[in-house]
């Protein structure tokens, strides 16, 4: 064996340039393997990391608890940790943000504390002292500093005479005929605290924009009323299924998952979400491997063609087929060892590069902190790949080596057959390519073997090249679809000056005016719906009409409209299409579909008062319906909405 691995060694000494190309082409593979598999884990841990900031780490939550049934969710044993703040209630604040006039307290426990990021001074040791979120100063306008002593009147909200603890439910209140904003809950006094300041957080993911209290933290406190509960599992797969046994267990609680974060876990509720998501990595890992095993297979077959009269000598001299075999293996464990092991490098030094560029230019437009992430599992998977494709390119080329003749070897006749027969071409071939063109198909025709090796790697080129620009045409289309409307910056005021002021800046390029209104229309007849899912969604609604939002142009806007839908001046024009997700056997199903019927002509508007003593106020107008607007695109919109477009 040693005097066949010193021969190996020669060959592949005196072929540089047929090993270095080999080399080559494993690093090239064995790079772009591990490469997407280190672009997943950086890119998975980034995406994990920003679903945090915004929702917190936990698999699932649990609300409207009792103390008793907290202590017992504890025990879980499911759990692999949890975290909890108790509910105290809502003192009265004096900001500038009217829709967000409390401060919602809680007492938070030890651990729950390492979920809020402190900005200035330190967690509260004791019920006598609090934590402020910095979001009451930049939002609310009301200034602490540390040290300060606090006396809050807590209380629940009320509303239509119900008492309301959760944070979740956006402050309600309204306008008069004047124009003056009108609270339509107040507050009820439970108790009275004084508190000491020592300390301010950013805002707590458990605080949404919309809620009405600013979360402030104390601890160790006993008078609560309700408790919230964060757990994470020790298998996160099930998360679902457990949060859902949990719910059948426990009566009267609220349970939610952690969907923005199961998801980067590839976990989801719809199992045809991830099917979907499974198949096109599966597609795509399944063209890079064929591309990957075609280049390391052609190498190794034409380094072991060469090598074919070498090993008829061998053969001749007392070599068997398993020492055959061996040798070819032998050469295929140094150039896979070599080319894996820098391929392994490039990838970490490419990637690396990759994603401190990434980070530097688009990290803060994206909203993410992008850091190189090397899990062990995404490299583990593509090397052990690269070896078995290593592995299979040269048993391949070895087996067929090993049971060739060492005469057949010597004369190198095995590759080429030339039957009995002429070998012939049809005669078009020379007359459109030439006698040269004749030669050639003569030439693959003997030589059909290495034709086959050339054809399918053509073929996966080509494969490959479409495949990966279809998922860049729809990941693009998939953009495009998205409900971002296209403008830097938009003015919402019901001042028409303020408008016309902002309109009339010298930077801003072009502009739109829309003003929206919300009207009411009568149920049609389901004769008149286009769509089978439209009728089912209309038909699962509690309401008798369904809603429509009017955009009102003005006069160069709404001439636009009318010449890019053909319509007329003065008619209404109403936008035939809409987009609704319909969630059934634990799928879930996005449907694009038009609303009515081509035949519809006209509808009955109502006011937005959907009280059956209005009715009486209700219109009959002639419609124009349109399938596609191009500047919608423009204007922020709900695309489940219904729009109907009318001039100033």
């Amino acid at each position: 064996m040693k005097v066949l691995n010193r021969l190996t060694h020669k060959h592949l000494l005196m072929n540089k340039k047929r090993t270095i190309v080999t080399i080559i082409g494993i690093i090239l593979s064995t790079a772009l393997m591990v490469g997407i598999g280190l672009l997943m884990s950086t890119f998975l841990e980034a995406m994990k990391i920003d679903a945090i900031s915004y929702n917190g780490r936990h698999h699932a939550s649990f609300s409207n608890l009792t103390l008793q049934q907290k202590e017992e969710l504890k025990l879980n044993i499911n759990f692999s940790e949890t975290y909890s703040f108790d509910t105290l209630g809502f003192a009265s604040i004096s900001g500038n943000n009217v829709y967000k006039p409390y401060l919602y307290v809680v007492s938070a426990d030890s651990n729950y504390f390492k979920n809020e990021t402190l900005i200035e001074g330190n967690f509260p040791k004791n019920d006598t002292e609090i934590v402020l979120s910095n979001h009451l100063k930049l939002n609310g306008g009301v200034e602490y500093k540390i040290g300060d002593e606090i006396t809050l009147d807590i209380g629940s909200r009320v509303l239509d005479g119900e008492e309301i603890y959760s944070n979740n439910i956006s402050f309600m209140a309204s306008y008069d005929e004047k124009d003056q904003f009108i609270s339509l809950e107040s507050l009820s006094k439970k108790m009275t605290r004084t508190y000491k300041i020592v300390g301010f957080v950013k805002r707590s993911n458990n605080e949404d924009y919309s809620a009405p209290g600013y979360m402030a933290f104390t601890t160790q406190e006993k008078n609560i009323v309700e408790s919230t509960l964060f757990a994470l599992y020790k298998n996160v797969k099930k998360t679902y299924t457990l949060t859902s046994d949990i719910c059948q267990n426990f009566d009267n609680i609220t349970c939610n998952t952690n969907d923005s974060l199961l998801y980067y876990y590839g976990i989801s509720r719809y199992n045809n979400v991830n099917e979907a998501i499974i198949s096109m990595l599966s597609i795509a890992l399944s063209l890079l491997s064929a591309g990957c095993i075609i280049v390391i297979y052609n190498s190794f077959a034409i380094s072991t063609m060469e090598r074919k009269k070498s090993f008829g000598l061998y053969s001749s001299l007392g070599a068997t087929p398993k020492q055959i075999k061996y040798t070819v293996f032998y050469e295929a464990f140094l150039v896979g060892s070599l080319g894996i092991f820098l391929g392994i490098l490039s990838a970490f030094l490419g990637i690396y590069v990759t994603v401190s560029i990434l980070d530097y230019l688009v990290g803060d437009a994206w909203g993410l902190t992008l850091k190189f992430v090397a899990e062990p599992l995404y490299i583990i998977i593509p090397v052990v790949f690269m070896i078995f494709v290593v592995y299979l390119s040269a048993f391949i080329p070895a087996h067929r080596s090993s049971k060739v003749s060492s005469i057949q070897m010597i004369r190198e006749n095995d590759e080429i057959k030339i039957p009995r027969k002429k070998v012939k071409t049809p005669k078009f071939i020379r007359k459109i390519f030439g006698m040269e063109g004749e030669i050639a198909l003569k030439n693959l025709k003997r030589n059909k073997r290495k034709y086959r090796i050339t054809l399918l790697s053509l073929f996966i080129s080509i494969v490959l090249f479409i495949s990966f620009s279809t998922y860049l045409v729809v990941g693009i289309q998939l953009t495009e679809m998205s409900e971002y409307p296209e403008y830097d910056i938009s003015v919402v005021s019901k001042d028409i000056d303020v408008i016309t002021e902002a309109r009339s800046r010298s930077l801003v390029d072009k502009s739109y005016y829309v003003k929206e209104s919300i009207l009411a229309y009568e149920r049609l007849d389901s004769s008149f719906y286009d769509s089978t899912y439209y009728k089912s969604f209309l038909s699962n609604r509690e309401d008798d009409y369904l809603t429509l939002v009017e955009l009102i142009l003005e006069d160069s806007l709404y001439e636009d409209l009318v010449r890019q839908t053909k319509s007329n001046m003065g008619d209404a024009i109403l936008y035939n299409h809409t987009q609704f997700t319909i969630y059934k056997n634990e799928n879930r199903k996005t449907v694009q579909s038009n609303i009515f019927k081509k035949g519809l002509s006209s509808i009955t508007l109502c006011e937005a008062n959907f009280k059956e003593e209005d009715m009486n106020s209700c219109k009959n107008i002639s419609i124009n319906l349109v399938d596609s607007i191009d500047f919608l695109k423009y204007i922020p919109y709900d695309s489940s909405s219904t729009l109907l477009f009318v001039s100033q």
